[in-house]
Parts: C-alpha cells; sequence; structure tokens
C-alpha cells in the first residue's frame, strides 16, 4: 500500500491528512474478510460475489489524521441513488451559522451512517444464500435479464432472479423499515424511496407463482415472498465519495427541535495540496431533527452542493 500525505495552512492552522491507498487486489481481499454482509451482499456460497458487478467506492473520514474506511453503493436497472444533486442554493447570514463541536460530531456520525445505508435502500448490503433463490418471468418490453442461477457463464432474458435473504438482522420487509427508520425520519426523501416507490404491497405477495410472469410494480431490491425475505440479483456501479472533519462541519438554523449541518466532501482521487488548502470540493446539507416517535435525532433531509458551496460559507462565518 500507498501512502499519501497532504498539509495545508488552513487559515493559519497547518491541518496534516494521511491517505492510506490500498492496492485494489489486497482492498477488495480485505472487504471481503472484514465487511462481509455489512456493505457488500455476501452469500454462504463464496461463488456469489461473481453475480454482482460491485466496485469499491471510498468514504474518507478524519479527525486530525485522515483514515480511510471503504463503503459500496450499488444502483439496480430499477432504482437509481443519485449522490449529486445540483441545486439553487441561497448562503444563509453568517449570523445564521456557527462551528459547533457536539453538533458537528454528531452531523458528521449521521452522515456516514446514511453512506452506510445508501446499499441497503437500493437492495445490497445483507448477506444471502445464492444457492436459494426463486425466479420469475418478465415482459420482454421490460428489456431486463439476469445471471443463471445454475451455469455463470449463462445470461437470462426477461428473467429476474431473487436470492434468499440470511442476514440475521432482517426476516421480513418490515425489519429493513424498521432499520431505516433508525437514522431516517418518515419524511426523509430516502425513507419516503422505500416506503412510498418501494410501497408494501408491491413489495409483500404470494399471488405469484415462481416461473409466472411478474408485474412491474413488484420489481423491488427487496421482496418478501411467501413469508421469506429476498433480495434481487442485478448488476450496478457504484459512486466515489470521500466525507472528512478535518474541515468542520457548518452549523445553521439551529433551533430547539432540529439544525442543518453542511458537511464538507471530498471526491475521490482529487486529495491533494491544492484542493485542501482552497477548500475545492462539494458538501452534503444535511437536516437532522429530533424525531418525536423516537425521541432521538433522524436525517430528515439530504441534499448535495457542489462546489464552491461550502469553501464560501466557510469563508463566510470566519469574515
Amino acid at each position: 500500500m500507498n501512502n499519501v500525505k497532504a498539509s495545508v495552512d488552513r487559515f493559519g492552522h497547518k491541518v496534516s491528512v494521511n491517505v492510506t491507498v490500498w492496492p485494489r487486489a489486497l482492498l477488495t481481499a480485505f472487504l471481503f474478510i472484514l465487511m462481509a454482509g455489512n456493505v457488500m451482499g455476501c452469500s454462504n456460497d463464496s461463488s456469489a460475489q461473481s453475480h454482482d458487478t460491485i466496485e469499491i467506492a471510498t468514504v474518507l473520514t478524519a479527525e486530525t489524521t485522515a483514515t480511510v474506511t471503504e463503503t459500496t453503493v450499488v444502483t439496480t436497472a430499477i432504482t437509481t441513488v443519485s449522490l449529486y444533486t445540483t441545486t439553487t442554493f441561497v448562503e444563509p447570514d453568517a449570523d445564521d451559522m456557527s462551528f459547533d463541536t457536539e453538533l458537528g460530531a454528531l452531523a458528521f456520525e449521521m452522515s456516514e451512517k446514511d453512506d452506510q445505508l445508501l446499499p441497503l435502500i437500493i437492495g445490497a448490503s445483507v448477506e444471502y444464500d445464492y444457492n436459494d433463490y426463486i425466479m420469475f418471468s418478465l415482459d420482454p418490453s421490460l428489456n431486463r435479464s439476469c445471471p443463471d442461477p445454475t451455469n455463470d457463464s449463462n445470461v437470462l432474458e426477461n428473467k429476474v432472479l431473487y436470492v434468499h435473504v440470511t442476514d440475521s438482522r432482517f426476516s421480513c420487509w418490515d425489519d429493513i423499515v424498521k432499520y431505516l427508520r433508525n437514522v431516517y425520519s418518515a419524511d426523509c426523501e430516502r425513507m419516503k424511496g422505500f416506503t412510498g416507490a418501494f410501497a408494501r404491497e408491491n413489495a409483500v405477495f404470494d399471488d405469484v407463482e415462481t416461473n409466472d410472469m411478474l408485474g412491474e410494480e413488484h420489481l423491488r431490491g427487496f421482496i418478501e415472498y411467501k413469508g421469506r425475505l429476498y433480495r434481487m440479483i442485478s448488476g450496478g456501479k457504484s459512486y466515489n465519495t470521500m466525507s472528512t472533519d478535518v474541515f468542520p462541519a457548518i452549523i445553521e438554523n439551529r433551533k430547539d427541535t432540529g439544525f442543518t449541518a453542511f458537511v464538507p466532501l471530498l471526491d475521490y482521487g482529487v486529495l491533494d495540496d491544492e484542493v485542501i488548502s482552497n477548500m475545492a470540493f462539494s458538501c452534503k446539507e444535511v437536516r437532522l431533527i429530533i424525531d418525536p416517535e423516537y425521541n432521538d435525532w433522524r436525517i430528515d433531509e439530504i441534499i448535495y452542493h457542489d462546489r464552491p458551496v461550502y469553501r464560501d460559507l466557510y469563508e463566510k462565518l470566519n469574515g
């Protein structure tokens, strides 16, 4: 592995960022050992990983010295999670912004939890048994295919494959909903994307026989079929992002019931002195509220901003 070090004078303060860059083969092996069933879907059959197209996405978190952890975000042909959305942004007044150690730490913690849950939202990040599966036919107009579970080299046209979820955290679709509610409010778009677009009546069904034609409304990352939970097997791609607390979260709109935090993000592969010194990175606007149902913090809204929103806010707050 290679160590990359970047030092930058941030308004008179020296910040050192150490990043460990792992060779791809070692990194992949390391992830399989430490993160199976947490970040990437896994199986009792070691060959099951070959049935998903998965790329490694790196998430960088840092206090004074940055360390690298890994997460994978996979998009299926049915669901796409857009990590970067350009929005019309109106800067808050400097008087409404602040640096707050406690709230900043909470914002980074919840932002990391969001990163970890993204794969689950789109139908990944669970343990499953590839040898225990069900398959349905699809209308040819949907133009879908899936791997052949009996022959790795074959692709089956107009078919969809679901494998049995063996993850101890989830025995039914409702278990996943409850798990997501530990991080998101009921009104958060992440949550509504699962319980709305993945409406329960479409995700939980048993009125179609296997190999019969499945309606498009039932094409979900997860389904519950005849009392068992299944995950769709499909190809996908990843997004690479790095969130860092080398620079603090900027707190805005602070109230008794919640606050907004601007969490800085670094695009993978652009970690160098110039980028850091100019704060030339995007940010994640995270709205946190006290959820009355749980009497605890939940993410209520997430907006991604392109450069240079964070830098402008940081400089504005520093006068």
